[in-house]
């Protein structure tokens, strides 16, 4: 999966390169012995994506719960719903971070693929209510 990984990177880094202007060749190779000239250090290369995440955090409040906190505003605090609610799938790295902005780092959507996955993504964001955003749809039990 790394090595995956690690060539798309590679490929990604040097088709984007096409846009900006090559360096002029590097010398013939008799000028430096052993042929150590940096060729690839001369290319101009797009930072690579961070690598994904190496598990997820099922993450979910009991709304009560998080609006009784001091420090959050909840706009509709009468409207609650009464049930668990899951907040989502935290992608986490080995040191048990949390990847704040993945979705914005990467492509990479493979918990929802299929038409299972589209059908699970639309349903949670239906059943998902922002508590803290006055135009979310709380619809209270």
């Amino acid at each position: 999966m790394m090595t995956y990984f690690l060539l798309f990177c590679l490929l990604l880094s040097h088709t984007e390169a096409k846009s900006i202007p090559h360096p002029p060749p590097a010398p013939s190779p008799h000028h430096f012995p052993l042929d150590l000239w940096p060729k690839d250090s001369l290319l101009p290369r797009r930072p690579c994506h961070p690598l994904p995440p190496d598990h997820f955090w099922l993450v979910h409040t009991w709304p009560k719960g998080f609006c009784s906190n001091s420090s959050v505003h909840c706009p509709q605090p009468n409207n609650l719903p009464l049930e668990l609610t899951i907040h989502g799938w935290w992608p986490v790295d080995r040191k048990d971070s949390t990847l704040n902005n993945y979705r914005q780092v990467g492509p990479i959507n493979y918990l929802f693929t299929g038409e299972a996955g589209e059908e699970l993504y639309t349903e949670m964001k239906n059943n998902w209510p922002n508590l803290t955003s006055p135009s979310s749809t709380v619809t209270g039990t």
